[in-house]
């Protein structure tokens, strides 16, 4: 997966799989823009993966600076919620 934009610490909250074989990469110092640290989730094909820069039309992104989509407080836990039928809940507490 080469799914990043340039200096985005992207991934650095997690990747959570999915029991489908999809994944869900949460990157909450990701930047649209000039709106920073906004964070994005990307969903990620477990078969053919994601190629590019993350973007608002291939992601969840926050949509003001330091919204943070996908930051975690604690690194023991998950911005993402795996489902058991393959779909998954985010969460985001900024």
């Amino acid at each position: 997966d080469d799914r990043l934009g340039f200096v985005d610490s992207f991934g650095v909250s997690a990747v959570t799989p999915l029991s489908n074989g999809n994944y869900v990469v949460s990157s909450p110092y990701w930047d649209k823009d000039t709106i920073i640290d906004t964070g994005a989730f990307t969903f990620g094909n477990g078969t053919i993966g994601v190629s590019g820069q993350i973007t608002a039309a291939n992601s969840l992104v926050g949509s003001a600076d330091y919204d943070q989509l996908g930051y975690m407080e604690q690194y023991a836990t998950s911005a993402v919620t795996a489902l058991t039928n393959g779909n998954y809940v985010v969460s985001s507490p900024k």
